[in-house]
């Protein structure tokens, strides 16, 4: 099983986030960081560049723009002062219209899988392990296209916007 998070404890209610009257689809991102930050460390080409993680983002939205009878609940790792702003613009953007609700970083991302229906992770982070460990619908949604077999073979690599609609209208249908 996997590593449990340290997080700090808060006294809002993980459940807040999550509609009992909708399926509720947990989104985990890896946050790009401001390209100064990454040419600093060496790196100039990132799966988990700004465009890309923007990519990501407004295909999940636009999802729920076609089919509004579920919630998005997007979690992000932390707070950084090394976040690209743009990117913490459009969160804040999607929040403010509705179009997902952004969890407080503080919360474990166990905490918030338990009351989920579906989790989308951004490949290949941790919590979509964590969510197939509590027997949640996991998949890996790799906008981009770029990336083909999945590190851990029971878990689903979905490259494709329509490929991911079908997935989690399958995993809707079924519940």
């Amino acid at each position: 099983p996997p590593i449990k998070f340290f997080y700090h404890k808060t006294k809002e209610d993980p459940r807040s986030y999550f509609d009992k009257n909708k399926k509720n689809i947990l989104i985990f991102d890896v946050q790009p960081q401001r390209l100064l930050a990454l040419t600093t460390l060496g790196f100039e080409n990132d799966y988990y560049s700004y465009q890309n993680s923007k990519k990501f983002i407004n295909d999940i939205v636009a999802l729920k723009n076609q089919n509004n009878n579920f919630n998005l609940i997007i979690k992000r790792k932390r707070e950084s002062i090394l976040a690209d702003r743009r990117y913490l613009n459009l969160i804040k953007a999607y929040s403010s219209d509705n179009s997902l609700i952004e969890a407080d970083t503080i919360h474990a991302p166990e905490d918030l899988i338990l009351y989920s229906d579906i989790v989308i992770s951004m490949p290949y982070t941790s919590t979509a392990l964590i969510a197939q460990s509590q027997k949640k619908p996991s998949v890996f949604y790799d906008s981009t296209g770029m990336l083909f077999d999945s590190p851990y073979n029971d878990l689903p690599i979905i490259s494709s916007i329509k490929s991911l609609e079908d997935w989690v209208n399958k995993v809707i249908d079924s519940k």
